[in-house]
């Protein structure tokens, strides 16, 4: 403990001096940390002295890492005795806040039987050989062994070891081995707060040797196998305890190259285990299907393996982001649907859709028109197999947004026939409680809000509903749409509209008029930009320049500002993109390459700028005209709607807006007003365009404020439109 006192006592110096005060100042324990530093170093007599202060009431400060708090001086000494000492509680404990007047007599009076074990850092009255301890032994399933043999010479070569006599044991085929190395990570509890260290180094050797796992109760009264995720020593302690009263039972077996146990025969994990473990793996198929069957495993097993395994170590990257938060909602749902016979396993054709949402190379257009597909042929029987998946596949970004837009417009397409069949709409609020616990933002969290023009039929649909389920996930989502709690806690960001205008100008950000101008034009944007790239600005200050002039463009300086960011960029597309697709909102493919970008000019320099929205909008497959090539409103009003669309889970709070700025394009050239609003998009600061929802919502009051379109808001709400200060 010695070294974790000593850094402790140099934080402190440091923060004292880094904060004007001096080392004289009583504010700090100095005396009793300097007692402590003595006690690591095995000095009875100074672990005495710490027993004399337990019950000072002076508040000092403590230094825990780069933290500082209040507390008082006999807190620290109880501190420094528990983390040097290792005493029953029926001997001495200094955590009875009841008992603390009698500790130091009681103390005095075992003085005698106190002893000092430099093996484990630790005064000692009973010794850890003549204490019991609960365990599981278990064997190490086969891709874990494999993993440690692997790594068996960067295990048995690793530098503390020297300073043993552990190899000399393991090379005699002594079973006393696994004592010394249980003791070394014993001796080094809590050093993590200092070093980093969590043990892992002692217990994948022990595993190495033995093959074994060894798992002991931690202080929620579960078995846990992570001895190492232990920080306050208690579990380090009692897996030492077993090692030292059964290291006997352990033999060597040439054959295997291990110590085997020769009185208990180990378990196998349960397979649920294996499938958490397996989590980790790198291969991202073997990891997904790890996940895939874990979502079919028993709930309570799932928060059972939730609570044992720690999940500092990241799993799979291409599993959700909060895998334990998606496996407990998605067990739930599984037993749900097994117990209701809901099917939630696609067919060839469902996987073959959903994989091809997930292929890199799909275009816009395929992205589009399978979205489509899928809308017009899935049903509300069936329609729990995409968002099963959609949650499994939540890392596929093209993938996730595709299900936010796809069951935004099923669910309003179909809300009639759900809220109409109670079996439907109990589906629908159990999936709405469990998917809102994923704890990620995303539509997921939004399903209560189609409610939000219920009916009096519909209300009291939920109410009878409520009467005969004892579901609580259902009964919960039926409070919360009754009462309307449901607004509390919708996560999705504020929506840059007349509605909130007043707020950021509260906040001190942008007022109301900075919302309506865009950035000054450059009249000769071309002598500009040719300065600024002949200047003797260093390349990246110059790339940021060229790009911030770039993007102040408009439609007719296009060109020039592409020319000079191709020439500032070189094979970096992304300003380009950013220019074209959301700085003036064309629906054009991403530009991956030179070829790309000269097709774009090419059909640029060829039609006039209502043209190229036009085109651009029919490429993407966004059809908003009647067989005559006129404008068709309620497709228009269709695709305002629900074509800005925040993911399904995750997505970064952004929401996906290809066509949304064409089409507000087309509504300009019809009826021949810009409705005050600019003439490209403008980026407020975190990753919001602020002129899209801006210019969706303007065109939807005016489509309906002329009577263009009918009934459109007797549907449910699109997700995007739950936010409830939108």
């Amino acid at each position: 403990m010695k070294l974790r006192v000593t850094i402790l006592i140099l934080l402190c110096l440091w923060l004292c001096r880094s904060s004007g005060l001096h080392a004289q100042n009583a504010d700090y324990p100095w005396e009793i940390y300097a007692i402590g530093d003595n006690v690591c170093k095995g000095n009875k007599g100074a672990l005495f002295k710490l027993f004399e202060h337990i019950n000072d009431t002076t508040r000092v400060k403590e230094a825990v890492g780069w933290h500082r708090h209040m507390t008082t001086s006999g807190a620290v000494a109880r501190g420094l005795i528990l983390e040097n000492s290792l005493f029953l509680k029926s001997e001495i404990d200094v955590e009875d806040s009841r008992g603390l007047r009698d500790v130091y007599r009681r103390a005095l009076n075992l003085a005698p039987k106190i002893y000092f074990d430099s093996s484990i850092g630790a005064f000692l009255i009973t010794p850890l050989e003549n204490r019991s301890v609960n365990y599981e032994l278990r064997s190490l399933y086969e891709p874990e062994q494999s993993k440690l043999e692997l790594a068996r010479n960067a295990i048995l070569g690793n530098e503390w070891l020297s300073k043993t006599d552990v190899l000399a044991k393991i090379r005699a085929h002594d079973p006393y081995a696994m004592v010394v190395v249980a003791k070394e990570l014993l001796k080094n509890r809590r050093r993590i707060i200092v070093d980093g260290d969590k043990g892992e180094k002692y217990i994948h050797l022990i595993q190495l040797l033995t093959g074994t796992a060894v798992g002991v109760f931690d202080w929620k009264n579960n078995i846990t196998y992570h001895i190492e995720n232990d920080y306050d020593g208690a579990v380090r302690l009692k897996y030492t305890i077993y090692w030292l009263t059964h290291y006997l039972d352990y033999k060597w077996n040439p054959s295997t190259n291990r110590f085997e146990n020769t009185v208990r025969v180990p378990l196998n994990f349960r397979d649920a285990y294996k499938l958490y473990l397996q989590l980790h793996d790198t291969n991202c198929v073997s990891a997904r299907a790890a996940f895939v069957r874990l979502t079919e495993a028993n709930e309570d097993a799932i928060k059972t393996l939730n609570d044992e395994l720690d999940e500092i170590s990241q799993v799979n990257s291409c599993l959700p982001t909060f895998p334990k938060q998606s496996l407990e909602q998605l067990s739930k749902l599984t037993r749900y649907c097994r117990d209701n016979h809901i099917e939630y396993k696609g067919g060839n054709d469902l996987l073959s859709s959903l994989a091809s949402l997930r292929r890199e190379d799909i275009t816009f257009a395929q992205r589009y028109k399978k979205e489509n597909e899928l809308i017009a042929t899935l049903t509300p029987s069936n329609i729990t197999k995409l968002e099963y998946y959609a949650v499994i596949y939540e890392s596929n970004w093209g993938s996730t947004y595709s299900m936010g837009r796809i069951l935004d417009k099923f669910y309003s397409k179909n809300w009639h026939s759900i809220v109409s069949d109670e079996k439907q709409l109990a589906l629908y609020l159990k999936k709405a409680t469990l998917f809102s616990r994923l704890q990620i933002i995303g539509s997921s969290s939004r399903y209560l809000c189609k409610f939000t023009y219920a009916d009096a039929q519909t209300i009291a649909a939920l109410k009878k509903l409520n009467f005969r389920t004892k579901d609580p996930e259902i009964k919960e989502a039926i409070e919360k749409i009754i009462t309307k709690s449901y607004w509390i806690g919708l996560e999705q960001k504020r929506k840059p509209d007349v509605t909130n205008l007043a707020e950021h100008d509260k906040k001190g950000k942008r007022t109301s008029a900075d919302f309506m101008r865009t950035e000054p034009v450059i009249e000769k944007i071309e002598d500009t930009l040719l300065l600024t790239f002949h200047s003797t600005l260093d390349t990246n200050e110059k790339k940021q320049q060229i790009a911030k002039i770039a993007l102040q463009a408009t439609y007719s300086q296009l060109p020039v500002a592409l020319k000079y960011l191709s020439l500032a960029d070189g094979n970096d597309f992304s300003k380009r993109n950013q220019l074209i697709q959301e700085i003036f909102g064309i629906p054009a493919e991403y530009i991956h390459s030179k070829r790309d970008l000269d097709i774009f000019l090419k059909n640029y320099h060829a039609m006039n700028e209502v043209a190229l929205y036009r085109y651009y909008l029919k490429i993407a497959g966004i059809d908003i005209w009647t067989r005559n090539g006129k404008l068709d409103y309620t497709k228009v009003y269709a695709v305002l709607k629900y074509d800005l669309t925040p993911a399904f889970v995750g997505g970064n709070l952004l929401d996906r807006s290809t066509g949304i700025f064409a089409v507000a394009k087309m509504l300009e050239a019809e009826f021949g007003t810009k409705l005050g609003l600019p003439d490209k998009n403008e980026e407020i600061g975190w990753g919001t365009w602020v002129f899209t929802p801006y210019f969706r919502t303007k065109w939807m009051t005016y489509l309906k404020e002329h009577n263009l379109v009918e009934n459109q808001d007797k549907e449910s709400p699109s997700f995007v439109d739950c936010d409830p200060l939108f």
